[in-house]
Parts: C-alpha cells; structure tokens; sequence
C-alpha cells in the first residue's frame, strides 16, 4: 500500500492552506459492513461526505455521492458500445464486463484525436501543464518509494535505442 500526503497552498481568503491524502493498494476493501457485492475502489472524501466510485476504475459503472446529512445519490454509468443486437455479439461477456462496452480510455483517444484534426496540442479538458504536473508528482512519489522501472519505460528518448 502507498500513502501519499498532498499540500496545496491557498491564501487564508480562500480558505488556507488545503491537504489531500492519496492511498493506493492493489487489493482493498472497505465494505465494513459487507452489504455491497461490489464496493467502490476509489473514494473521494471531503467536509461534506464522499463520492465513491465502483469497479473497474478505468471505466466505473456506478457513482454514489454519500453526503453527511444523509443524502444517498446512487447512480449507474452505462458504457457506450454496440452491445446485442448490433451483430458484434457472441454473448461472452460478464457482468463487470459486458460484452461491446468499451474499455476505457476512449474518450480521452476520442478527445487527443479531435485535438490533432483541430491542430491543438492538448486535449479540451486536461491542459498539457496540468499533465506535467500530475507525472511530475507520480515520479517523486515513486522514487520517494524507491520504486525504477526499467529503462524502456523511463526513457524520454524516441525512438528508443537498443
């Protein structure tokens, strides 16, 4: 499991200075009370409750916003694709993982494609600047943690050199 702490500088007009905790684990569950079948995978948490969000991460089918107040909003995702009826069906799918839902990450191919044809060189909703940072902290939390891949994989270089 990695715990990361995260601090966000702000003046005292907006609030001060605000901290984010990151944990990440590759098998947790925190259905205490085992009523789910599925429990989320990822939970945002803030002063007014939680959004969680269920499996599978890259493409969740299901939010539920639990405010402290009592407020529940559970609410299903469907995932676009043709599915039955669109003759690209053969009734091998499951049910985390229907057949002809897409995957994920295509709405963000869909979003780097539309920026190519329109000559952008970042996509509409996530800035190149915002990118960098985000790498950015994953390298430091990663060699915080000690954590090299191999040089493939680390390379800025292309193409690679053999």
């Amino acid at each position: 499991m990695t715990t990361i702490l995260l601090e966000f500088p702000r003046s005292k007009a907006q609030g001060g200075t605000a901290h984010a905790v990151a944990s990440t684990s590759l098998g947790l569950s925190n259905d205490a009370i085992g009523k789910d079948v599925v429990v989320p995978n990822i939970r945002i948490q803030g002063q007014y409750g939680e959004i969680q969000v269920f499996p599978p991460a890259y493409r969740p089918t299901r939010t539920r916003l639990v405010l402290k107040d009592g407020t529940i909003i559970d609410k299903q995702w469907p995932q676009p694709g043709p599915g039955k009826g669109s003759g690209w069906y053969t009734g091998y799918g499951s049910n985390l993982n229907p057949e002809g839902e897409g995957h994920g990450l295509f709405w963000e191919a869909d979003d780097a494609a539309r920026a190519l044809i329109d000559g952008r060189k970042e996509g509409s909703r996530l800035g190149l600047d915002e990118s960098i940072m985000i790498m950015d902290i994953m390298d430091k939390v990663r060699t915080e943690a000690g954590i090299r891949y191999p040089d493939e994989v680390e390379t800025v270089c292309y193409p690679l050199q053999q």
